[in-house]
């Protein structure tokens, strides 16, 4: 909701992350985002498009009117990861040292929010996220593999559900 009403409806989402990248998380905003009840919820947990949809986006672009588009983004951007690696934090321990994760979804595609969790999630001796990219597409999954391996991801590619669950180690 955020890049479509900062773009008056030109884009429906940041286009591989390249407006949050052009632009700075804003530290306050980004805390007071971090601050949300939902972020401490512990795992598991799903948030919807009612919780942090267009209602909170229109209220970010009223309150922070002095901001970038850029910024806003930048700060959205560095939430979502931000409130991943919250909830990785919070995992109760039964759970172990975390070494892998699955990251799936839209926001694969947003390089501003795979490097920001990439270099947030890194555990101890975790040295290189591994990104398993899904696709059907042949071409999408190249240019995606090509995209990301730049940002330092490991990413398998595969082409169906199926070579995706074969692919994941146990």
């Amino acid at each position: 909701s955020l890049v479509r009403l900062l773009t008056n409806g030109e884009q429906r989402f940041d286009a591989d992350g390249a407006l949050a990248l052009s632009g700075k998380p804003k530290p306050e905003l980004l805390r007071d985002l971090l601050a949300h009840p939902f972020v401490r919820q512990i795992p598991p947990k799903s948030a919807d498009r009612d919780t942090f949809g267009e209602a909170l986006a229109r209220r970010l672009m009223a309150e922070n009117a002095g901001s970038s588009p850029e910024d806003l983004v930048a700060t959205a951007a560095a939430f979502t990861a931000d409130s991943i690696c919250v909830a990785l934090e919070s995992l109760p321990s039964p759970y172990g040292k975390i070494d892998r994760l699955i990251v799936s979804g839209g926001g694969i595609y947003n390089e501003a929010v795979m490097r920001r969790l990439r270099e947030r999630a890194m555990l101890d001796g975790v040295t290189q996220a591994r990104l398993l990219l899904v696709d059907d597409e042949d071409n999408l999954r190249s240019m995606l593999e090509a995209a990301l391996r730049p940002s330092g991801f490991d990413v398998p590619p595969v082409a169906d559900g199926r070579r995706a669950i074969d692919a994941v180690p146990t």
